[in-house]
This record gives C-alpha cells, structure tokens and sequence, in this order.
C-alpha cells in the first residue's frame, strides 16, 4: 500500500496538535501550487500562439502578467468554488451537531401504519387466495 506525501504531511502536522481545519488549509493551498502553475504556463503559451507580444525588459515581463493572471485568477476562483461545495457537502465546515434523541415509536406512528399494513394484508390475500 502505497502512502502519499500529502498524507504523510498531515500526520505530521498533526502530531504538532495544530487544529485540523488550519492543517486541511495548507494541504489545500500546497496542492493548489502546482496546477496553478501549470494553468499559468498553458495560458501563457496560449497568449503567445494568439500572437501576442508584450515586448522585452522588465516592462515587458510586466506588461505580459495581466493576460496571463486575469484567466488564472478567474479559473481558480471556479475551482475554488467546486471545492469549497465539495467540503460543504462533505460536511467539513459543519460545526453544529445533530442532537440525538431517542426515538419512542409512539400513537401518530401506529395510525400511519395501520394503513399500510392494511393494505399490504389485502395484496396478501389477492396473491395467495384469489390468483
């Protein structure tokens, strides 16, 4: 069995007793930096086949982060979004718990059942006696 790296990390920093919701933060953003990376270089190379040229220098390198950095940012706050749902529904930011009760099968349950068991005692009877 195989163990991951980004495992390993977070029993490691476990064991530094950090809170679990300080430890998914990092591994999140760590995991973020390579495919923002990428992301930044397929933009990059897409700006330059559309033929776009922000010349040389140091303001040449400035002037060709903003193509590059408004479809990164846009593209990382979609996916940020997906995952901030998946964890929601993933029930990790969920801080109240469900109290739980005990459940007492009680007057109102055994009127709603009467009916069903009625009706499952008639489909009995069809089956075996009539057909």
């Amino acid at each position: 069995m195989a163990i991951r790296a980004a495992d390993r990390c977070h029993t490691r920093l476990l064991t530094f007793r950090l809170p679990v919701d300080y430890v998914l933060m990092l591994l999140i953003a760590l995991r973020f930096i390579p495919s923002l990376q990428l992301e930044a270089r397929r933009i990059h190379e897409a700006q330059l086949c559309r033929g776009y040229n922000p010349g040389t220098g140091i303001s040449g390198k400035i002037r060709s982060m903003r193509p590059i950095m408004i479809p990164l940012v846009a593209n990382t706050l979609a996916k940020t979004q997906v995952l901030g749902l998946t964890l929601d529904m993933q029930g990790y930011r969920a801080r109240k718990t469900l109290p739980l009760h005990k459940l007492i099968f009680g007057f109102g349950d055994v009127i709603s059942a009467m009916p069903v068991l009625v009706i499952l005692a008639a489909l009995a009877y069809i089956h075996f006696f009539i057909v």
